[in-house]
């Protein structure tokens, strides 16, 4: 019996020991880090809490002592005082006279005279004949004279215009005799018109020909050269067309088809 005793007694206090033996050593190991932690935490500068209690005592007993004021007291007047009093004055107006039916009565205005107005017109008319009569005895003459000097001009204008346009219709008529419509342009059947600049001498002789506008074909405008010099000589130009002996005109010759 006692040696299983012995023999269960044994394994029941070997697990106890060894807690106990685990149990001091984490403990010392909690105990060294904590002291190590504390250790490493760094001072701040916070002030402990007695002091600020003192300080806020202090504080509320210096603002505790009243303020005296040794200054003389000053009286201060209202607004109200110091306004003088206004006294408003009405204007009476004029009183209207009461009707037994409440109505008021119109006033009536006085009536402005009209101003006279300075009659002038007599003055015109006295003065007007006058003027008139010397005038008509002044201008007499000159009206004469004018109607004479303006009849002579109309009629040496009315001659010189119907002289340019008998000479400028001899001119066309002679440029139409001897146009003519060149062969090789009936193959395209080509149109226009070409502008010829033509500078006669007094006697109608051509001194120049050259061509101003373009019909836009070749043929043509060669054409209407020739038709310038095929015409020569032309009419002889009036006296009152010649500058420095000559005249310069435009003809402009027709390309048709439908004169064909």
């Amino acid at each position: 019996m006692s040696s299983m005793t012995g023999q269960l007694e044994r394994p029941i206090f070997r697990p106890l020991g060894g807690l106990v033996l685990s149990c001091l050593f984490h403990g010392t190991l909690a105990i060294i880090f904590i002291g190590w932690f504390t250790s490493s935490i760094p001072k701040t500068g916070v002030l402990p809490p007695a002091i600020s209690l003192q300080l806020g005592v202090y504080q509320l007993e210096k603002q505790a002592e009243p303020e005296i004021n040794h200054a003389p007291k000053q009286h201060m007047t209202t607004r109200e005082e110091s306004l003088p009093e206004v006294v408003e004055k009405v204007d009476k107006l004029p009183e209207t006279a009461i009707v037994d039916n409440g109505t008021l009565t119109k006033v009536s205005e006085k009536k402005r005279p009209p101003k006279k107005t300075i009659p002038q017109e007599k003055k015109v008319i006295d003065e007007a004949p006058v003027t008139t009569q010397e005038s008509m005895v002044t201008s007499a003459p000159a009206s004469g004279s004018e109607s004479s000097s303006s009849a002579n001009f109309s009629s040496n204008a009315s001659a010189a215009v119907s002289g340019h346009q008998g000479w400028q219709s001899e001119v066309h008529q002679r440029i139409a005799k001897t146009k003519r419509y060149p062969r090789a342009a009936l193959r395209y059947r080509s149109t226009g018109v070409s502008h010829i600049k033509v500078v006669l001498d007094s006697r109608g002789e051509v001194i120049a020909a050259s061509l101003l506008n373009s019909s836009g074909t070749k043929i043509l405008d060669k054409e209407a050269l020739a038709t310038i010099s095929r015409a020569a000589p032309f009419p002889t130009p009036p006296e009152t067309l010649l500058v420095d002996g000559r005249v310069e005109f435009i003809a402009p010759i027709v390309f048709d088809t439908t004169s064909i």
